[in-house]
C-alpha cells in the first residue's frame, strides 16, 4: 500500500484542514468521483454495523471526517448518537439494557451503526473513502445500507435515457429478477436569477425509470440529472444521466457486499456495471421472448455496459433465530407494547394490568395457528434444550429467576 497509501494520507491531511473548521461548506467539485468523463462511478451512503471497539472506530474515521461530538437527535433504534465533522457522519449505539449495561455503556461497547453520507464522501475523495472501507471490513463491518452510481455524460443521441429501458422493459426485453417497477414523468417550471437582477422561468422535464422498490432489498434508478438538480437546487450541471443501485436489508440479498467490493476492487467502474447487468440487462429479443440470454443486448445498452459479465445477485430468505427475534422485539415491539398496555388502561381503567395481560394472551393465542405453519421458527424450537438460558437476560433492577434446587 506504498504509493496509494500516501496518496490516501496526503488527501486526508488536506482535508482533516477544513474538517475541523466548524465553519467549513461542502465543496462545489465532487473529489468522491472515479474515472473521466464521459463516464465516472461513485458512492452516494455507506453505512453498516460493528461490534468493534469505539476507540478504534473512532480512530479510523475522525482523521478522515472530523472530529466526533455528542448529538442531540438520538433516533428510536440506538440511544447514543455522535456526529462527525460537519458532513454529516454519524455514529450510534444500540442501548444496552440488561445485567452489566452499566459497564458496558462506560466502555461504549455492543453494536455500533456507522453511518458516512454522500457530503462525506465526496469531500473525503474515492481513495479515501475507499481506504476507510478496507479497514471498517477489517473490523468486521457489515454493510446495510450502501448507495453506488454511474453518471453517462456522453453526447445527446448516445447518452442512456431512461425511456428506452422502459420501452425494453415494456416489450419484454428486459432481463431481471427484480419484480416490482415504476416510470415516472415530471414537467416543472422553475425560476433561474440571473446576475443582473432579473429572473429567468424555465420548464424542466425529466423521466426516472425504477427497478425494484426502497421496501425491498434493491433499487435501481435511472433519471435526468441535469433536470434534477435545476429543480431541487437550481443549479446547471449540463446534460447527465444517473444510473443509481441501491442496497438494502443485506439480510436478503448479498447486494450490499457486492457494492462494497467494487468500492475497495482494483476496477470499480467495470466490477459496478458488473454487478448492474447482474441486475438489469436488456436483450434484443423478440417482444416477450424466452431465453433472453441468448440474443445480443440492445445496441443502446451494450455501448454502456459493452461486454460485462453478469455478477450473481444472490436473493435469500432471511432464516430467522432467537436472537435476531429478540433484537427486533426490543427495537420495534417494546415501545408499541408499552403503548397499548396505557392505551388498555385508559379505555378499561377498571379492568387493571390484568386485563391488558389477558388481551395480550389471547392475543398470542390466536398467532399461534400462524406459527404452526413456520417450519424455520418450528425447527428453531427443536433445537432449544430445557432448562435456564442465556438467551432472555434479565432486565436490569429486576431478580432473574432461578429454577429451585434439586435433591
Amino acid at each position: 500500500m506504498s504509493g496509494r497509501g500516501d496518496q490516501v494520507g496526503e488527501l486526508v491531511d488536506e482535508l482533516v484542514q477544513g474538517l475541523l473548521d466548524e465553519q467549513v461548506t461542502p465543496p462545489k467539485t465532487n473529489r468522491g468521483v472515479l474515472g473521466t468523463q464521459p463516464l465516472t462511478v461513485s458512492f452516494g451512503w455507506v453505512q453498516g454495523t460493528t461490534h468493534a471497539a469505539w476507540a478504534d472506530v473512532l480512530g479510523l474515521l475522525e482523521p478522515v471526517y472530523g472530529k466526533a461530538r455528542p448529538h442531540g437527535d438520538v433516533n428510536r433504534f440506538y440511544g447514543e448518537c455522535w456526529v462527525l465533522g460537519p458532513y454529516g457522519v454519524k455514529l450510534s449505539l444500540y442501548p444496552i439494557e440488561y445485567e452489566g449495561a452499566d459497564e458496558a455503556a462506560e466502555s461504549r461497547e455492543g453494536e455500533m451503526l456507522i453511518v458516512i453520507p454522500q457530503a462525506a464522501l465526496d469531500a473525503a475523495g474515492f481513495e479515501a473513502d475507499a481506504e476507510v472501507t478496507r479497514r471498517l471490513l477489517v473490523m468486521g463491518f457489515r454493510a446495510t445500507r450502501v448507495d453506488a452510481y454511474l453518471d453517462d455524460r456522453r453526447p445527446d443521441g448516445v447518452r442512456l435515457e431512461p425511456r428506452q429501458l422502459q420501452a425494453a422493459r415494456e416489450a419484454g426485453q428486459c432481463r431481471t429478477r427484480m419484480s416490482s417497477g415504476d416510470f415516472h414523468v415530471s414537467d416543472k417550471e422553475i425560476r433561474v436569477p440571473r446576475a443582473d437582477g432579473t429572473v429567468t422561468r424555465l420548464q424542466v422535464h425529466s423521466e426516472t425509470f425504477y427497478a425494484g422498490s426502497r421496501q425491498s432489498s434493491a433499487l435501481v434508478r435511472v433519471y435526468d440529472k441535469r433536470a434534477e438538480s435545476l429543480v431541487n437546487r437550481g443549479e446547471e450541471i449540463g446534460a447527465c444521466t444517473r444510473v443509481e443501485i441501491e442496497a438494502h436489508r443485506q439480510k436478503e440479498s448479498n447486494l450490499a457486499e457486492l457494492l462494497l467490493s467494487t468500492l475497495v476492487g482494483g476496477a470499480p467502474g467495470a466490477e459496478l456495471i458488473q454487478v448492474l447487468v447482474g441486475l438489469l440487462d436488456f436483450h434484443d429479443c423478440p417482444p416477450g421472448g424466452q431465453h433472453k440470454e441468448r440474443y445480443p443486448r440492445l445496441p443502446w445498452w451494450e455501448s454502456l455496459v459493452g461486454a460485462a459479465r453478469q455478477v450473481r445477485v444472490e436473493w435469500r430468505r432471511h432464516a430467522p433465530t432467537v436472537e435476531s427475534t429478540l433484537r427486533w422485539y426490543h427495537v420495534q415491539v417494546k415501545k408499541s407494547l408499552a403503548f397499548l398496555r396505557e392505551a388498555y388502561g385508559r379505555s378499561y381503567p377498571h379492568a387493571g394490568s390484568g386485563g391488558f395481560v389477558r388481551w395480550l394472551e389471547a392475543t398470542l393465542n390466536g398467532a399461534e395457528r400462524r406459527l404452526r405453519r413456520d417450519p424455520y421458527r418450528l425447527e428453531l424450537l427443536e433445537r432449544i434444550e430445557p432448562g435456564e438460558s442465556d438467551l432472555f437476560p434479565w432486565p436490569r433492577g429486576e431478580r432473574r429467576w432461578r429454577p429451585a434446587a434439586v435433591g
